[in-house]
């Protein structure tokens, strides 16, 4: 198989890989253009993180509608899009939690990773289906996760974090076992260094369940400048998504019938 120059292999399987915005000290618009520049072309928002530009309020919900329309033409210049939408605390209230999903719906954010309450599940579960925007739970191991989810829609989910779960000494592989019909995300720590080899471990299994997630979101710690780890854990994922799509195309060729078949009058 021969890719189209500049393009990474995992884009032929189907994923989209994204930076965290947070990992830049600085604006979203300066967090923009330096995942572009560091050749990947998604980001997954903050809800903590300056705008810039002129712009004084965070990347949340209480952006007024002509600072959204600058977003959205910031990212477009870019080339960028946003799947992914990152807020470390879920809003008190419904109208608050209206705000934060109309954010998304605007900003065309397919999944808002967050923690709503116990209490709040329901209202999420309702504002997901509503607003057609998925929540991926983010905190606590996958089987914690699994029985907050009970009886919830598939709008409800998990963000499979790879760097917390080896944290609370889970194997990737294993909570991928527990959570896999509900990953929304994933967020990959550790790709530019030593957890390099388990996750990719971790990621032909991940391949072999078939789901698309919203992205594979690279999350490297806070930086001056953290372009050189992310180009690196980027080149790891691109190593490791060439490796998978000679099975890719294999499954592919399979399944395709041929363009043109020999007769027996023809032969």
């Amino acid at each position: 198989l021969t890719l189209p120059a500049q393009q990474p292999g995992w884009t032929i399987i189907g994923w989209r890989i994204a930076v965290q915005a947070r990992s830049f000290p600085s604006t979203f618009f300066e967090a923009v253009d330096k995942t572009s520049a560091a050749g990947v072309k998604a980001i997954e928002g903050y809800a903590g993180q300056q705008v810039g530009a002129g712009i004084a309020g965070n990347l949340d919900g209480n952006l007024a509608d002509a600072d959204l329309a600058a977003v959205r033409r910031k990212l477009r210049a870019a080339g960028v899009t946003m799947p992914t939408y990152y807020t470390p605390e879920f809003p008190a209230d419904e109208a608050a939690a209206r705000k934060l999903f109309q954010l998304a719906k605007t900003l065309a954010v397919e999944t808002i990773v967050a923690d709503p309450p116990a209490g709040q599940l329901a209202l999420a579960d309702q504002l997901a289906n509503e607003f057609g925007v998925g929540v991926a739970l983010h905190n606590g191991d996958p089987q914690s996760q699994m029985q907050a989810l009970e009886g919830r829609g598939k709008r409800l989910g998990v963000c499979a974090d790879t760097g917390a779960w080896r944290k609370a000494n889970i194997k990737p592989v294993d909570g991928l076992k527990l959570v896999k019909d509900r990953i929304l995300t994933l967020r990959l720590q550790d790709a530019d260094r030593a957890g390099a080899a388990s996750l990719d471990a971790f990621l032909w299994e991940f391949y072999r369940t078939g789901i698309k997630p919203s992205a594979l979101v690279i999350d490297v710690p806070p930086a001056f400048d953290p372009s050189p780890a992310i180009k690196q854990s980027a080149a790891f994922l691109e190593q490791t998504t060439r490796a998978v799509l000679g099975d890719y195309i294999d499954n592919l060729s399979r399944k395709t019938p041929p363009r043109f078949q020999v007769t027996d009058a023809e032969s």
